[in-house]
């Protein structure tokens, strides 16, 4: 591994989160906000899409550039996940096959944008999820809760417990409870990377939109994703992947 591969990851909550600053070399990263903001843009919005796990609501830009194609950002940011899960114990992603639409994408937000209480599920998903913030923000954000903030949370946002009773439901089947492993609240930060596991509850708040080109952008993906959703979701839309390929 070269030294440009390495970034310092701490440790949030064991076995649960890992974080870490400067995640991207600088020219890397100079050019990667080029080429995003050079992108055109598509909206996922949870209201009109199929749902895996649980009914929850979501909304997010799609940047239109296609992060899977660009090897030398590829080599750089897999080997830094890779650095962190062999640490682990877990197994090196092999990012010399072709990746899937869901196992890394370049995202950023809008006024509508934002995440209600949700959870993944590690069989449809695997088991970790990334999300490198490319942009200081003073909201948006990413919010583990103890079980009494969720219940809160949901007094306050009613709409959100038939899918969040969905999602329990789902993970529980699958033998992988919902994890509340809160309080903890994560701001994006440029170029920093949190690294976490799937099945834990969490909230992304909406942003406060300024004047910037591109809000909230990041790098995401769920890195050990394989062709499960895609198989699920061709069966919910008699193989139509339109909207996934989007992503």
């Amino acid at each position: 591994m070269k030294i440009s591969d390495m970034v310092n990851w701490q440790t949030l909550i064991p076995n649960e989160v890992y974080y870490c600053e400067n995640f991207l070399d600088l020219s890397t990263y100079d050019n990667l906000m080029h080429n995003l903001s050079n992108s055109d843009i598509s909206v996922l919005d949870g209201s009109n899409r199929q749902h895996a796990v649980g009914n929850t609501f979501y909304n997010y830009n799609v940047i239109k550039y296609n992060v899977r194609n660009d090897k030398k950002l590829i080599e750089e940011v897999f080997n830094k996940l890779n650095a962190l899960v062999t640490s682990l114990g877990d197994p090196e992603i092999d990012y010399t096959k072709p990746l899937g639409y869901l196992q890394f994408f370049a995202k950023s937000f809008n006024s509508q944008s934002r995440y209600d209480l949700h959870a993944e599920s590690a069989a449809m998903f695997g088991k970790y999820v990334f999300v490198n913030y490319l942009s200081d923000e003073t909201s948006g954000e990413l919010i583990f809760p103890t079980e009494q903030e969720a219940e809160e949370y949901l007094k306050q946002h009613p709409e959100n417990r038939q899918g969040w009773e969905e999602t329990k439901l789902t993970l529980e089947t699958e033998n992988n409870p919902i994890r509340y492993i809160g309080p903890l609240t994560v701001l994006p930060k440029k170029n920093s990377c949190i690294v976490f596991t799937t099945g834990t509850a969490h909230i992304v708040n909406p942003v406060i939109l300024s004047a910037n080109s591109i809000v909230r952008p990041s790098l995401s993906g769920w890195i050990n994703s394989d062709d499960t959703y895609m198989k699920w979701y061709k069966a919910q839309t008699n193989g139509n992947t339109e909207t996934v390929n989007d992503a």
